[in-house]
């Protein structure tokens, strides 16, 4: 038995036999011989590997040999060359190798027949092998080492195929290099190839541009063929990857089985252990990852990353899922799919983007999804509807992860979403860490903003940290707590604390509902929950376009803002005593006249006397007193003056312009008629036959000092007696002619028979009623015991109404300073704190607040750069009051008082330079 130390020995042998530059003594045999000798008693898989041996040795030698220069060709083996006419520098070793060869040169044949047909145009060949080029003819530049390898080969140029039958039927294919036993075996025209590997490449045919490495991949097919495969500008690697490929184009396969089942789907990148597996007719998918997409068969446009969970799951979606990103699609269409176990459950769902570990792992026929965060969206589908559980946006570590059957909504937020049991809730979005929709009911269309916010309700709002509701059609903001509730400001980026609402827009108003009064009243047997009101609606505000008017819930009823606070134009146009009856009625109330009962008040006081000791006032059958003291306030010696229409006191500053009051009535004048009295230009008159008593026929009698009249009373005139002696004159009635002695007389004809005396006067002073009577006395009544009930009554309601005026100019006050700060806050929020949003514009704030009676702010904005600005001040009739100069830019505010002047409007104008910018309105109260 021969060893390859015994050849090596041989070798040297013949080397040693030669002459460097003698080409006559060159001989292989005794070399060829020697390997040849050992071959038949070595196994299968050495003799193969001595043949190859052989080659090599063939090769080196001749290397080292320098040929002859005209023909330069070595020829070893029976009927080797046997024609070579020409042709030059050839090594052909093999019976029948080359031998067809004439004139061609430069090529290297060792095997038998290897390169049996070449004749004279195939050059620059080396055939290594049995029966290797055997069909070659015009093929230049080939090396094909293996038995059989390149043996259809006939005009294929620049191959390079190593392996027992690489190459196998390739005829006119260019360019390519086949590595591996069977390494493409059928390809009969392609070009540009790169095979490696046994088997690889196997049946395609006339495909091109491809890099196929690893045992049996591209196309292989278990050996079955596959009829024509066509497969171009590919890459395949890895054991069986793209075993059945036919006419796919554009893929890239890498890893054992990577694309396995491919037939023609095309421009596929599967890169991972059994990426793409059973994919037949997908085209246009990237599935990265251990057995990624593995179940996809004619999905398209796919994009699955992620390798195999090591974790299983349970029904809950606790635990990982165990799958790759995508394993189980099998149609669906332009998924995105990024994390180990990332849509492993979807078959036919499509156009979903996935991304994170388990992402969608459950989603089987969802579409149009996008879940991104661990085990977002993980149940979504999982009761594999095939019409829902579609168009969701879940963004966060478990975001939406309870969802099953959901459609249309948005969640984003650290494990936010649904609690567990509300697996079917639609159209609603929920943002913020741990914000849920509660409770195991599904719900709808709700708007979910903060951290740990909640609804369990149906067209709901919360939005804030810790905002929660319970209530359908319903909007909340922020918490219940001191710690996580607002105050909500429009207009103004410091709303006040103390205030749930400020609006401080100075351009706008506050808008109430507006209704008509049919459903103002409507509302108080079905409002919108369809309940009546209630007193938990107190203090509900709308406003009556019908009555123009705003209405508050008062808990019971509708009461009339308008009405009831605001009383400044009202007229009283009725107030008469009516018997026993005071009516009253106000113009323009839409109320009929009022009456009052007063004969309550009746209480026969008439001929009670009044009573005045020092400064106790008292009343006859009374026994009560009034102390008056306190009313003494030494203005007894004040006297009042008239100047034109000024009305004024001495010792006091006040004046009273009484012009509003002149009437033109100076000119009128009393008439009496019977007794009826009237006065000039006035529709009323006074019916006196009340005061008629008879007493024109009593007669006066003095006695002892006292004077009677017949039926009535006397009186004590002995006061009047004056120590002249006049007691003693006598009155003395002569016919109608009634005279003292010692004295005067007096007519009294004038008063006989004067029952049809008429009143020629009658005037009102304090409560007296005085009435002159023709050719008469006057006559005086005091009518206070009749009105003083009156009007107490009537002062008591007017001082109320007095009040309530009082009260609601208050609160205008203060809903018009409101307003103002409202308006003024509103107009200067937007940009006072954000001097980029501001640019280089100039700006004037109202000044806050606005009316004022002390002191008041003015903020202001000057672009940097200004220096020259200043604000005037100025009345309403132009006239300038001050001026203040401003040196600073950027955001700078003026504290102003009211220090000497007097109420009313003023004006400020900010300039900068000559520039007016702009004028603001302040009111001084």
């Amino acid at each position: 038995m021969h060893t390859l130390e015994d050849i090596r020995t041989c070798v040297l042998c013949v080397n040693d036999q030669m002459t460097p530059f003698d080409t006559s003594k060159i001989s292989l045999k005794p070399v060829v011989y020697s390997i040849i000798a050992i071959i038949p008693n070595k196994p299968r898989n050495m003799r193969k590997q001595l043949l190859f041996v052989l080659s090599t040795i063939v090769l080196v030698f001749i290397t080292t040999i320098k040929l002859n220069a005209q023909t330069g060709n070595e020829v070893l083996g029976d009927n080797a060359a046997p024609g070579i006419t020409t042709g030059n520098y050839n090594t052909i070793v093999g019976d029948e190798a080359g031998k067809a060869l004439t004139t061609s040169s430069q090529n290297t044949l060792l095997g038998y027949q290897s390169g049996r047909s070449i004749t004279a145009f195939a050059t620059d060949n080396v055939f290594v092998g049995y029966d290797s080029g055997l069909s070659n003819l015009t093929g230049d530049d080939n090396v094909f080492i293996g038995s059989k390898s390149g043996y259809s080969n006939t005009s294929g140029s620049r191959n390079l195929y190593l392996g027992s039958e690489s190459g196998y039927s390739n005829t006119r294919g260019r360019n390519n290099l086949y590595l591996g036993s069977e390494s493409g075996y059928n390809n009969i025209s392609g070009s540009d190839n790169l095979y490696l590997g046994y088997r690889s490449g196997y049946y395609t045919s006339t495909g091109y541009d491809n890099i196929v490495i690893g045992k049996e991949a591209g196309g292989y097919n278990d050996g079955i063929s596959l009829g024509d495969p066509n497969f171009k500008n590919s890459v395949i690697i890895g054991t069986e990857a793209g075993n059945k490929i036919q006419n796919a184009e554009r893929v890239v396969f890498l890893g054992d089985g990577a694309g396995y089942s491919t037939t023609t789907g095309a421009r596929n990148v599967f890169l991972g252990y059994h990426s793409g597996y059973r994919n037949t007719t997908g085209n246009y998918n990237v599935f990265v990852g251990d057995a990624t997409g593995v179940f996809n068969t004619e999905g398209r446009s796919n994009t699955f990353v992620g390798g195999l969970l090591s974790e299983s799951v349970d029904n809950n979606g606790v635990l990982d899922f165990r799958g790759s990103a995508g394993d189980g699609n099998t149609t669906g269409v332009n998924n995105s799919f990024f994390g180990a176990g990332a849509g492993t459950d979807n078959g036919t769902g499509s156009e979903n983007t996935f991304i994170g570990g388990n992402a969608g792992a459950r989603n089987e026929f969802g579409d149009y999804n996008t879940f991104i965060g661990f085990q977002a969206g993980v149940r979504n589908n999982v009761s594999n509807s095939t019409t829902n559980a579609s168009n969701n946006t879940f963004v966060g570590w478990r975001a939406g992860a309870y969802n099953e059957e959901g459609a249309n909504n948005i969640v984003m937020g650290y494990n936010a979403g649904f609690v567990e049991g509300n697996d079917g809730s639609n159209n609603s979005i929920v943002i913020g860490y741990e914000a849920k929709i509660t409770g195991s009911t599904d719900r709808t269309n709700n708007v979910i903003l903060g951290a740990n916010a909640s609804v369990e309700a149906d067209y709901a709002v919360a939005i804030g940290a810790g905002a929660t509701t319970t209530t359908n059609n319903s909007m909340v903001l922020g918490g219940v707590t001191t710690t996580d509730r607002l105050s909500v400001g429009i207009a103004t980026a410091t709303p006040n604390q103390n205030a749930s609402l400020e609006l401080a827009d100075t351009d706008k108003g506050f808008l109430v509902n507006r209704i008509t009064t049919v459903q103002r009243i409507a509302m108080e047997t079905s409002a919108a929950n369809g309940n009546p009101l209630a007193t938990t609606e107190a203090g509900m505000m709308v406003y009556d376009t019908d009555l123009s008017a705003l209405f508050l819930w008062d808990g019971t009823q509708w009461v009339n803002s308008t009405i009831d606070t605001d009383t400044d134009d009202q007229t009283v146009d009725v107030f008469q005593l009516n018997g026993d009856d005071l009516e009253l009625s106000l113009l323009d109330d839409a109320e009929a006249t009022k009456t009052v009962n007063l004969s309550g008040y009746l209480d026969n006081t008439d001929a009670q006397d009044l009573e005045l000791s020092s400064n106790t006032l008292s009343l006859t059958n009374d026994g009560t007193t009034v102390d008056l003291s306190r009313y003494l306030d030494n203005t007894d010696s004040q006297e009042l003056s008239l100047a034109t229409n000024t009305l004024s006191i001495s010792g006091g500053s006040a004046t009273v312009d009484l012009a509003g009051y002149l009437d033109n009535t100076d000119a009128q004048d009393l008439e009496l008629s019977s007794n009826t009295l009237s006065l000039t230009n006035d529709g009323t008159t006074v019916d006196l036959s009340g005061y008629l008593d008879n007493t024109d026929g009593q007669t006066l009698s003095l006695t002892n000092g006292n004077l009677s009249i017949t039926g009535g009373n006397s009186i004590d005139i002995s006061v009047l007696q004056d120590g002249t002696g006049t007691d003693n004159q006598t009155l003395v009635l002569s016919s109608n002619m009634l005279s003292v002695s010692n004295g005067n007389s007096v007519d009294l004809s004038a008063y006989v028979n004067t029952d049809t005396q008429d009143l020629t006067s009658a005037s009102l002073s304090g409560t007296n009623l005085t009435i002159a009577i023709e050719n008469g006395s006057s006559v005086s009544v005091d009518l206070a015991p009749v009105i003083s009930d009156l009007a107490s009554n009537f002062t008591d309601a007017q001082n109320e109404i007095s009040n309530l005026e009082a009260e609601n100019n208050e609160q205008q006050t203060l809903i018009d300073e409101l307003i103002n700060r409202l308006n003024t806050l509103e107009e200067s929020v937007a940009n006072i704190d954000n001097p980029t949003a501001k640019g280089n514009t100039a700006i004037l704030y109202q000044n806050i607040p606005n009316p004022f009676n002390s002191t008041s702010s003015i903020k202001y904005y000057l672009p940097d750069g200004i220096n020259n600005a200043s604000v005037v001040f100025s009345n309403s009739n132009g006239q300038l009051i001050s001026t203040i100069s401003i040196k600073q830019s950027g955001n700078g505010e003026l504290n102003i008082n009211s220090d000497g002047l007097a109420t009313g409007t003023y004006f400020y104008t900010l300039y900068v330079g000559r520039t007016k910018i702009d004028t603001k309105k302040m009111v001084i109260k």
